[in-house]
């Protein structure tokens, strides 16, 4: 069990640090709609990708790359000057959380009905896509 869950983190870490990197570079080059249409894809990639190469719980590294997104926002937010109050940092956090949390489990479960990772990853990717389209729109709404 604890080396599972220390495979999970470990696994998790990677894809974030994969994705971290990748984000900000494909948002600089792309704009916000990678956001949208690039970073979900590198991410559930990153996610069960690293689960499946280190041999941890796909979902449980879906979680936890979930916690660290969680912490990201809640902190980043602050050190950014965005404006965005604890709150606000907070519910981001939370969705982070419970989205990669979901993620995961369409992932697993599109494994477990197919038998074939790629196919949860793309569940996965669209789920997340259309997250993130409707995230954005409510954002730049507010913008």
């Amino acid at each position: 069990m604890i080396v599972s869950v220390l495979l999970s983190i470990a696994a998790a870490s990677a894809a974030a640090a994969g994705a971290y990197v990748t984000n900000r570079l494909s948002r600089t080059r792309g704009g916000g709609r990678t956001v949208v249409l690039v970073a979900p894809g590198l991410e559930e990639s990153f996610k069960t990708g690293a689960a499946l190469v280190v041999g941890a719980p796909v979902l449980a590294t879906h979680v936890a790359f979930g916690w660290l997104e969680a912490l990201y926002d809640l902190f980043a937010g602050r050190r950014s000057g965005s404006g965005a109050g604890p709150g606000r940092r907070a519910a981001a956090g939370l969705c982070s959380l419970v989205g990669h949390a979901l993620f995961g489990a369409v992932t697993c479960a599109v494994h477990a009905a197919t038998g074939y990772w790629p196919a949860g990853v793309a569940a996965a990717y669209l789920l997340h896509m259309g997250w993130n389209a409707l995230v954005m729109g409510r954002v730049g709404a507010r913008s």
